[in-house]
C-alpha cells in the first residue's frame, strides 16, 4: 500500500468518524426505526462522498502516529456533537408532547417504542413521527447532509475542539429548545390550570360529588381539540428553528 492511499484510509477513516456517529443522532437520520445495517451503508457512502470534498479543501494533512488517536478522540467528539445538538430539536417535541399527555389526562396510558428503546407517550410519538415525515417533505435531510460537509470549515479535520464555545453553543441550545417546549406546552398549562382551578371550586360547592373524575372525559377531549389547533404551528415552529440551527452554521 502506497503512503497517499494509506493516507487516503485513514482520512476516510476520520470522515467516518465524524459523520457516523452524526447521522446515528440527527433527528430523521438515525434512530431504532432504521436497520443497523442500512444506517451502517448510509454513513459509509456519505462518507465515502464527503472525503474528496474535505480532501479538496486542503484539510487533509499527514497525521503522524502520535497525532492520529488524538485526530481519531476529536473527529468522534464533534460527529457527537452536532448529532447532539441536531436532536435537541426533536426532544423538544418530545417533551412537550411528554408535558401535553400530563396536563390532559392521559398519563396512564402505555406508550409504544418508536423512536427510542423505552417507550414513550403517545402524543410525543405521534408529534416526533410527523416532525420526522416534514423534515424529509422539505428536504431538510439533505440540508443536514450540506450541515455536516460545512461543519468541517467550522472544525477542521482533526483539529482540537475549542472548550468554551463547545460549552457557549451547547447551553444555548438546550436553552433554546427547552423555550421551545415550553411555547409548544404553554396554551396546555394554561388550559389545565384553569380547569382544575374551576373543577376546585365546584368540588368545595358540591363535595358530595367526585366532580373531577366526572368532567376528566371532558378535560381530554378539549385538550385534543387544543392540540388538532396548535400541532400544525407547533411543528412548523420547531421545523423552522432546525431548519435555521443548520443554515447558521450550528450557531
Amino acid at each position: 500500500m502506497t503512503a497517499s492511499s494509506e493516507q487516503f484510509l485513514f482520512s476516510y477513516f476520520l470522515v467516518f468518524c465524524r459523520v457516523g456517529i452524526a447521522f446515528n443522532l440527527m433527528p430523521a437520520m438515525g434512530g431504532t426505526r432504521y436497520p443497523p445495517m442500512v444506517r451502517l451503508l448510509l454513513a459509509f457512502g456519505i462518507s465515502l462522498s464527503v472525503t474528496p470534498l474535505v480532501s479538496a479543501s486542503n484539510q487533509l494533512q499527514q497525521f503522524g502516529t502520535s497525532d492520529r488517536i488524538e485526530a481519531i478522540f476529536f473527529e468522534t467528539i464533534a460527529g457527537f456533537l452536532i448529532g447532539f445538538w441536531c436532536s435537541c430539536f426533536a426532544y423538544s417535541v418530545r417533551f412537550a408532547g411528554a408535558f401535553i399527555v400530563n396536563a390532559i389526562g392521559l398519563a396512564g396510558i402505555p406508550g409504544q417504542p418508536i423512536d427510542e428503546q423505552e417507550p414513550s407517550s403517545h402524543i410525543a410519538t405521534l408529534l416526533s413521527l410527523a416532525l420526522t415525515a416534514m423534515i424529509f417533505a422539505t428536504g431538510l435531510h439533505l440540508q443536514s447532509i450540506a450541515a455536516v460537509v460545512e461543519s468541517y470549515s467550522i472544525f477542521p479535520i482533526g483539529a482540537p475542539l475549542a472548550p468554551q464555545m463547545l460549552a457557549r453553543t451547547t447551553t444555548e441550545l438546550l436553552g433554546r429548545c427547552f423555550f421551545l417546549g415550553l411555547q409548544f406546552s404553554s396554551p396546555f398549562l394554561v388550559f389545565s390550570m384553569i380547569w382544575n382551578f374551576a373543577l376546585g371550586l365546584a368540588n368545595r360547592m358540591t363535595p358530595q360529588l367526585s366532580v373531577y373524575f366526572a368532567f376528566s372525559g371532558i378535560l381530554t377531549m378539549a385538550g385534543l381539540a387544543i392540540l388538532a389547533v396548535v400541532a400544525p404551528k407547533l411543528l412548523y415552529t420547531s421545523l423552522s428553528a432546525y431548519a435555521d440551527f443548520l443554515s447558521n452554521g450550528f450557531q
